[in-house]
């Protein structure tokens, strides 16, 4: 298998991988995830290999393809093809991630049109086509404040529960409780009329 053999396999492989390039794909910001489809990828690209490889220097020939194709594509004169240009072989095999160029373009405000979205990919695991660090981290400091708040609220429950199991009130009302139960429906109905006029009497 040749280099661009190789490297046209590769390229399939990621384009199956919305996660690694699709700044709206779900997980773009979990690293753990990306990095289990990371991990993934080199496996399957492994079996096309004569010569296996890691996955950091997968990822570094991803990097290679999308800069390669970067400097290819600023090369055609505006409104050609890429049929109009002698460029490099694997060019038609990465017209796909023009598409997620665009969608970063209308994401990101701060970024101009005419930039390219390359220049903004030094770190594939966290800034994929011009997504910033930033956007991603500030979708993680949400999650993790949301998380927070989630346990901050059970522990609260839960301290507030153990509270209540160890006072006198609430094993007394635990005793009536069972008590009520295993008398018929009416009955209950009426001893708990009752228990509720003692309880509020002196309020009334």
């Amino acid at each position: 298998m040749s280099i661009d053999d190789e490297n046209s396999v590769l390229i399939e492989l990621i384009q199956a991988q919305p996660i690694l390039y699709d700044l709206r794909a779900e997980g773009f910001c979990n690293k753990r995830k990306k990095q289990e489809v990371w991990e993934k990828v080199n496996s399957e690209w492994n079996e096309k290999r004569i010569v296996p490889t890691d996955v950091e220097s997968t990822k570094a020939r991803w990097k290679n393809l999308r800069a390669t194709y970067g400097r290819n594509k600023k090369k055609l004169p505006s409104g050609s093809s890429s049929s109009d240009a002698i460029v490099w072989p694997l060019f038609s095999a990465m017209r796909w991630i023009d598409k997620y160029e665009v969608d970063r373009a209308q994401l990101s405000s701060q970024v101009s049109e005419d930039i390219d979205v390359f220049r903004y990919e030094s770190d594939q695991d966290e800034n994929d086509y011009g997504r910033s660090r930033n956007e991603c981290t500030e979708t993680e400091e949400k999650e993790k404040e949301k998380t927070n708040i989630e346990i901050n609220a059970e522990e609260r429950a839960n301290q507030d529960r153990h509270a209540d199991e160890g006072s006198e009130n609430f094993h007394f009302a635990m005793d009536i409780a069972h008590t009520l139960d295993r008398l018929p429906y009416e009955k209950q109905k009426e001893k708990k009329r009752r228990i509720m006029n003692i309880v509020y009497e002196d309020d009334i």
